[in-house]
């Protein structure tokens, strides 16, 4: 039987996907954890990391090759556009408002939500005539109301509204506040200023600003009221307007992945291309690869994955999660979510358990 090997020193990803090709007992629970899961920034020093990625990514698709990952630096507001927030919640030792405001970014990243508002509110405390500040006091209290009870939703609906007006009062150009307002606009009731109508001005307010990202904000409304039509227009023309706008590319890959695989993976990997220091569009190469079942390509995009964004737990989470989902590799699915730490924690959770219980059920049956 093919147990994931725990030894502290890199096995060769080569051997890695022949062992699972060859591997004819996908229901056993593996020996330990996954190379690629556990401690990885430890596992793969910085040079093994780098040459994972030239040996393995840039052979992912012929058409499209890969750049070396950049270094990490030390921004940690590219870091968190990058999705890298624990990387940047270690450089963010200050106490100044800006710092606190990044913090409450990453916070909010990993899932950390009221020590996100804890933060937003201490940027603003310290400067309240910055229209993002308010805006991010608003995006935490809109997150946190989402899994709240219905009379606390109302307060924080409430007070991210006022925030929001604040912030466009400020403003009036600020794209993050207006993005806000949409979101506001069409989940809230009417009864707190809920309209639908409004939301589709805001969107098209942003559109008038920046196009693509404003094409953007049309398709998440599309994608909210399930008008998959709509939605493949305005991802379509977000990537059409500004054709290097990685959350364009990124968000039409994975909304792709459903309906044109092929075509979901040629735009992942055009947005790997242009940051490969991003999780989303390796999270659609994982999910693609599952879907397909080329368990090489798996393995391969996770090992580049982990090499361009090693902070990253997403592409093995979304690996899993699909493994499940398809009902095959359960002990493959158990390795990439027991690590898993992020926002998406209570979905793991229940994956992890599905699989464990799969499991079980096939050792009784033998």
């Amino acid at each position: 039987m093919f147990a994931f090997s725990v030894s502290k020193e890199p096995q060769a990803v080569e051997s890695l996907i022949d062992a699972a090709k060859n591997d004819k007992s996908p229901h056993l629970l593996p020996a330990g954890p996954h190379p690629l899961t556990s401690n990885s920034a430890e596992r793969y020093p910085e040079n093994v990391r780098l040459l994972l990625f030239m040996t393995l990514a840039t052979n992912l698709y012929a058409a499209c090759p890969l750049p070396q990952p950049a270094p990490a630096g030390t921004n940690p507001q590219v870091h968190i556009e990058q999705g890298r927030f624990q990387l940047a919640l270690t450089e963010l030792t200050g106490s100044d408002a800006h710092t606190a405001y990044l913090k409450s970014k990453a916070e909010a990243g990993l899932g950390d939500l009221e020590a996100s508002l804890h933060s937003a509110e201490q940027a603003l405390e310290q400067e309240p005539a910055r229209a993002e500040y308010h805006v991010q006091v608003a995006a935490a209290c809109g997150r946190l109301a989402a899994k709240a009870s219905l009379m606390k939703q109302l307060g924080l609906a409430r007070r991210a509204k006022k925030e929001l007006d604040a912030a466009l009062q400020l403003n009036p150009a600020d794209i993050d506040g207006l993005y806000g307002n949409m979101l506001f606009y069409y989940a809230a009731p009417s009864f707190v200023g809920g309209d639908k109508a409004k939301a589709e001005a805001a969107a098209e307010a942003i559109t008038k600003l920046n196009p693509a990202r404003g094409h953007l904000a049309h398709a998440q409304l599309a994608k909210d009221r399930k008008d998959a039509t709509a939605e493949e227009f305005f991802s379509r023309q977000s990537v059409e307007v500004d054709p290097k706008f990685y959350e364009a590319r990124a968000t039409f890959a994975a909304y792709l992945l459903e309906s044109d695989r092929a075509a979901a993976e040629q735009n992942a990997c055009e947005a790997v291309h242009l940051d490969p220091n991003r999780a989303l569009a390796w999270v659609t190469l994982a999910e693609a690869a599952v879907a397909d079942q080329c368990w090489d390509e798996m393995f391969q995009v996770l090992a580049a994955a982990k090499a361009a964004v090693p902070e990253s737990y997403e592409p093995e989470y979304a690996a899993g999660v699909a493994l499940v989902r398809l009902g095959m590799h359960y002990r493959w699915a158990v390795q990439f979510l027991e690590h898993y730490e992020g926002p998406n924690a209570a979905t793991a959770k229940a994956k992890l358990a599905e699989a464990h219980g799969r499991i079980e059920a096939a050792l009784a049956s033998h």
